[in-house]
């Protein structure tokens, strides 16, 4: 299914140098470089998002709305795939999605030190005013409370 996933995005499945990347807490993650580019590649996890394609639809929603009123802001858009959809569905719950990877980055489980939570928190809060004029109804709610602050 991997491999069809990648035609869809019109990827040579032989050409693809492909390494799973084990971290991830919920879906099932690859790093795909073809053609000297790298990506990331996700099966969505469909036992916990119920709604996939909720995740697309929001994902573009911020994405059109920071390319509008933030240029200059770095936000990974995911790639459109042959048919020129940003989520693949291959079959009853067989969702994909591709990324481009940022090259030299990271992702943390959990913060290891007080500079690192201040830095998650600084992004997290500059992100959220960035995206304040943003109307909250036309958000999908993908997982219910997931987002709720006040919960966590």
């Amino acid at each position: 299914m991997l491999e069809t996933a990648l035609l869809n995005y019109g990827m040579e499945p032989a050409l693809c140098d492909i390494t799973p990347i084990g971290s991830g807490l919920i879906n099932h993650t690859w790093k795909v470089i073809f053609q000297n580019k790298s990506y990331i590649l996700q099966h969505i996890n469909t036992a916990v998002f119920k709604h996939p394609q909720y995740i697309d639809d929001n994902i573009l929603l911020l994405s059109n709305y920071l390319k509008e009123h933030y240029p200059g802001y770095l936000f990974i858009s995911p790639v459109k795939s042959l048919s020129g959809k940003t989520m693949i569905c291959l079959g009853q719950s067989a969702y994909f999605r591709m990324l481009p990877f940022v090259e030299n980055s990271r992702t943390y489980v959990a913060t290891g030190n007080k500079k690192q939570a201040y830095e998650a928190a600084k992004q997290f809060g500059r992100f959220t005013r960035l995206l304040s004029n943003l109307p909250l109804d036309r958000l999908k709610t993908v997982i219910p409370d997931f987002h709720n602050l006040s919960l966590r």
